[in-house]
């Protein structure tokens, strides 16, 4: 007896609506249970300019700076604060800092307002409802609301959260679910009811066009990848170049990390080259001494913003005689002078040539000409990346098909744009930084793993060695690994043999693991040593120490647990001023989006594999030998490698060999932590089956990469002027006085 054909239960069109009206309420009810909105609003007067700060924990006493908000209050000024927590993270407590300096503040009604309840504050009640009071005298009730004196540098309290705000009532969640359930059965009845109309055919026909574009796209991947990296870089970079040249216009003199150490030793290759100076470290123009003591008490503590007399003084500088060779120098107490090449003369190509095209130009304006200057060589070593990464020779094409090929240079190419977007990164190169040329120079080593040019390669890799071993000798661990490599490669090209790839694998491993030993040979030998080491190598005195702190680098590494070191996100200023969460949480949206891409991408693939096997048992093809090593180089031997690179890191910065990492600023990790990126996009990339399916996951995870890197440039942009402007009118009079405002 033949069986009935089986009908599928979406056979029907309202099956379908009630199936996709169920999905959308399921959906936003999953939505609303994990976004949890909080909004807070108070008025306050205080006696001086001051920045209010609020905290929510979900824990007690848990609070962190990057789940919170600020807000100016102006001095002697009644001003309505609003605060918004669009987090997605539970609340359960709520902390107040009414001001960051020892003043008064007057607070009046303070609402409390949730996706669910309304909280509300009368002063009264709010002076009930205060605990944990750091650093305020005793509050008293006054006619416009409730005083709070401040006594101390942190002033603080914490406010009781009613139950009623986050834990909704069954009806009401209920009622929040209604209209998903509601709009997604009506606009699935409208799809169907506009297919019914326009004919089944019709609709057929504009899938298959839709699907002819995203195979057209990915074909363009697979078979012509350097003009499609090429596109990518001539779009992302001079984009992110503007926004960097104006972040450096927006952060006021000497708000950088170190930098009111770092520009007099910058300054002394600059007047070697456009005045032919001495080029003595430390030693500055007087008008520079003068813009530093006027900005530099804006920074740390207080967090005080650009003021009127902040610009009047720059305008005065401006007005004063230009600088001439014959100009005197004023010795500054603060610098780092050494063996900083890139700092002293790398920097300052565009400066110099500025003064010396336009005599006229004051001296304060140098202090925006040097960053500019690194700017610009930043932008240009990223620009060379990417003619490696589009013109380059694959090293890994024997084992790599052309089609993967092209999948791998836009992988690393999407994974550079939105590595180099992080605020972190926008930040420590717009502002005159030591070590910023490292971040391309150590971008350039991992790419330099997959991709070889004959001109290009040996001239950036000789000037990484050059620069490393001067300065930053950490970063030494990877380019080691890298040579040995290079090494293998090209005596595999010149005789093919499978130990040539495993010759550099096992010295890798052999190395790492024989750590402590090479340590304590360094150590012993260090006078021989031809760049610098640590005073103390923690790793020789305390070897459980050195593999401990390896696994914990891969822990790291390998879950993306160091978007949480906010320091490597997110610390802009002078280490003063913390990127809100939100901009985490849209890095972390782009890491779960690429993982859940990839992983679906290989389901569907290892299910259309077996399901096409035409028989029980399918015979599998052990891989060849010199694929293993090469698998093993990349996968294994770059983690580690970078691993030990940040090991070197702890073991410069750290404050002793127990108390490695607190004391260490995630921005020294810059330069090697690309990787997790670019394997997260490669694998999205290559899981992908088909070129139809290679164009759609292309076209959404540029798309959606776009979009993180605009919502958080944004953010940055939002919580500097935030930071530094009291008004906008403020930021337009001192953008009005640097160089071509």
């Amino acid at each position: 007896m033949a069986r009935k054909p089986r009908v599928s239960v979406l056979a029907t069109a309202p099956r379908r609506v009630v199936a996709v009206a169920l999905a959308a309420a399921l959906l936003w009810w999953a939505f609303i249970s994990i976004h949890q909105p909080l909004t807070i609003r108070f008025d306050a007067r205080s006696a001086e300019m001051a920045m209010a700060e609020a905290f929510v924990a979900e824990q007690p006493g848990q609070y962190v700076a990057e789940r919170s908000r600020q807000a100016r209050l102006d001095a002697s000024r009644t001003v309505g604060v609003s605060l918004d927590f669009n987090v997605f993270y539970p609340w359960r407590e709520l902390r107040l800092d009414p001001a960051k300096r020892a003043i008064d503040v007057i607070i009046g009604r303070v609402e409390l307002e949730s996706r669910w309840n309304t909280q509300s504050l009368e002063p009264a009640r709010l002076l009930e409802s205060m605990s944990g009071r750091h650093d305020i005298g005793p509050p008293r009730l006054v006619g416009e609301g409730l005083l709070l004196p401040g006594t101390g540098r942190d002033p603080q309290f914490r406010i009781a959260i009613e139950p009623a705000l986050f834990k909704p009532a069954p009806l009401q969640k209920a009622l929040a679910v209604l209209p998903a359930l509601l709009l997604g059965g009506l606009l699935w009845g409208l799809f169907e009811l506009a297919a019914r109309w326009a004919g089944r055919q019709r609709v057929i026909a504009v899938g298959q066009r839709l699907g002819g574009l995203l195979a057209a796209i990915g074909t363009l991947i697979e078979n012509r990848p350097q003009r499609v990296v090429g596109i990518l870089g001539l779009v992302a970079l001079p984009l992110l170049l503007a926004f960097q040249f104006e972040l450096a216009r927006m952060v006021p003199f000497y708000q950088g990390p170190d930098e009111e150490a770092q520009i007099p030793v910058a300054f002394a290759g600059f007047h070697q080259m456009a005045f032919d100076g001495e080029g003595r470290c430390a030693h500055i123009w007087e008008d520079l001494v003068v813009a530093r003591d006027d900005y530099m008490p804006l920074a740390r503590r207080h967090r005080l913003p650009v003021t009127q007399a902040h610009v009047d003084v720059l305008e005065r500088l401006r007005e004063n005689a230009p600088p001439t060779a014959e100009t005197p120098l004023q010795r500054v107490s603060r610098q780092t002078c050494g063996d900083k090449y890139a700092l002293t003369y790398l920097y300052n190509p565009l400066p110099a040539l500025w003064f010396r095209a336009n005599p006229d130009t004051p001296a304060v304006d140098y202090l925006t000409l040097v960053r500019h200057g690194q700017t610009l060589l930043t932008y240009f070593l990223y620009g060379v990346l990417f003619w490696v990464l589009a013109r380059g020779q694959s090293l890994l094409r024997p084992w790599l098909s052309e089609a993967g090929d092209g999948r791998l240079r836009l992988g690393l190419g999407v994974s550079l744009v939105v590595y180099a977007a992080m605020p972190q990164m926008l930040f420590m190169t717009s502002v005159v930084n030591d070590s910023g040329y490292a971040v391309p120079l150590g971008m350039f080593l991992l790419v330099s793993f997959f991709y070889w040019h004959r001109l290009v390669t040996p001239v950036l890799l000789a000037l990484a060695l050059f620069l490393f071993a001067n300065d930053l000798v950490a970063y030494l661990a990877v380019a080691g690994v890298l040579l040995l490599w290079l090494t293998g490669r090209g005596l595999y090209q010149w005789r093919p043999h499978p130990l040539w790839l495993w010759l550099p694998v096992v010295i890798t491993l052999g190395g790492i693991a024989a750590g402590p030993v090479l340590l304590q040979l360094m150590d012993a030998y260090r006078h021989v040593i031809p760049f610098r080491l640590p005073g103390t190598l923690a790793g020789a005195e305390y070897p459980g120490l050195y593999y401990t702190h390896l696994f914990e680098m891969l822990h790291l590494n390998a879950t993306f647990k160091l978007l949480d070191y906010n320091s490597f996100f997110g610390v802009l200023g002078q280490l003063d001023t913390v990127m809100p969460e939100r901009a985490v949480i849209a890095y972390k949206s782009w890491v779960f989006g690429g993982l859940l891409v990839a992983g679906v991408a290989m389901a569907v693939r290892l299910w259309r594999r077996l399901w096409s096997a035409r028989t029980p048992t399918v015979a599998e093809t052990s891989a060849p030998v010199g694929r293993l090593a090469v698998l093993a180089m990349v996968a294994v031997c770059v983690p580690l490698a970078v691993a030990l690179a940040a090991y070197g890191i702890y073991n410069a910065h750290g404050s002793g060999p127990n108390d490695w990492g607190p004391g260490v600023q995630g921005r020294y990790f810059l330069p090697i932590f690309l990787f997790p990126f670019s394997f997260l996009a490669i694998a999205t990339l290559l899981a992908a089956r088909g070129v139809r399916m290679v164009g759609l996951i292309a076209v959404v995870f540029i798309t959606v990469s776009a979009g993180v890197i605009l919502y958080t440039a944004g953010l940055v942009h939002e919580t500097l002027m935030l930071r530094y402007y009291a008004s906008n009118e403020i930021f337009e009079a001192y953008r009005a006085l640097l160089p071509g405002g």
